[in-house]
């Protein structure tokens, strides 16, 4: 019985992460959407490296291929994950996040700029978990350094208000080429609006790039910081819905929304085709005059 029931639960755990959602933004044009934020590729420019005025700056340790942290005042000493201190990193007010509108609906607007290897470009965005919170120094999250976090959004922080976790397995694709480097965004989230209710107004942005393990993907963090930063941008331009993330497990849906065509035969084709068609009808007949 007990070996059943572990079977059972190993297969749950296995089913989970094989359902797992993966919005792909390594091709340009595409876009997606996880627990109810809207991913877009973005390249927006305000001025260069160091302009950009980010809320929270994150780097990887060393050798290791994963980066994480959320925005908080606090210095290089105190921080508890991968944040890079100064004026990189600090608290960040609900009123300072500008609202779009887009398909009809509100949504807070986050820009992320990133940065890699172009030997190896792409970096996964493995975890995003927004809170709402009563102070802008609160250092008490429970993720461990350098570990890639599996608890709930909820149990991140034990005050506060959790708004919005993008889903333990779920991840974002992205590809540091389209952008031109550091100062440029390469992605907007789009959170929608009515997720931020309640009385708390300090933002806090959680937030993990690449991985520790060997599988790929996920892709590893492998070069400079990981920015996010707030500020008015417009509406996204692609007419059309984010298209539905894809499973990591099956093949990727076809971009042809339309089914394939059956080839039509050429005129050659058609006249070889008659003529088979004939002879084999002239022996037929031949065959059965000679059984009579």
């Amino acid at each position: 019985m007990r070996r059943i029931l572990f079977a059972v639960l190993f297969l749950l755990g296995v089913s989970g992460l094989a359902n797992a959602s993966v919005v792909d933004l390594t091709v340009l044009g595409n876009s997606g959407a996880l627990n109810g934020a809207l991913f877009f590729q973005e390249f927006t420019q305000p001025a260069g490296s160091g302009v950009i005025d980010s809320f929270v700056r994150v780097q990887r340790d060393g050798g290791s291929g994963y980066s994480s942290g959320f925005n908080v005042d606090a210095t290089q000493q105190t921080f508890q994950y991968n944040e890079i201190a100064g004026s990189f990193t600090h608290s960040l007010l609900l009123s300072a996040v500008p609202i779009v509108t887009y398909n009809g609906a509100d949504y807070r607007a986050f820009s992320l700029d990133i940065n890699q290897n172009m030997g190896e470009e792409l970096l996964s965005l493995t975890r995003v978990i927004i809170d709402l919170r009563s102070a802008g120094d609160l250092l008490d999250g429970t993720a461990v350094k350098n570990t890639e976090y599996a608890g709930t959004g909820a149990g991140l922080f034990p005050t506060g208000t959790n708004v919005y976790d993008s889903g333990l397995g779920n991840r974002v694709d992205l590809r540091y080429g389209f952008a031109s480097g550091s100062g440029e965004s390469d992605m907007v989230m789009l959170v929608p609006n009515s997720y931020f209710v309640g009385i708390n107004q300090y933002v806090y942005l959680f937030s993990e790039f690449g991985t520790n393990g060997d599988a790929r993907p996920p892709y590893p963090d492998n070069d400079g910081y990981q920015e996010w930063w707030v500020n008015e941008v417009e509406s996204p331009t692609n007419p059309t819905s984010p298209t539905t993330p894809t499973n990591p497990t099956s093949p990727t849906t076809p971009t042809n929304p339309t089914s394939p065509t059956t080839p039509v035969p050429e005129p050659a084709s058609l006249l070889l085709l008659g003529s088979g068609l004939a002879l084999a009808g002239h022996r037929l007949r031949q065959r059965r005059a000679s059984r009579t």
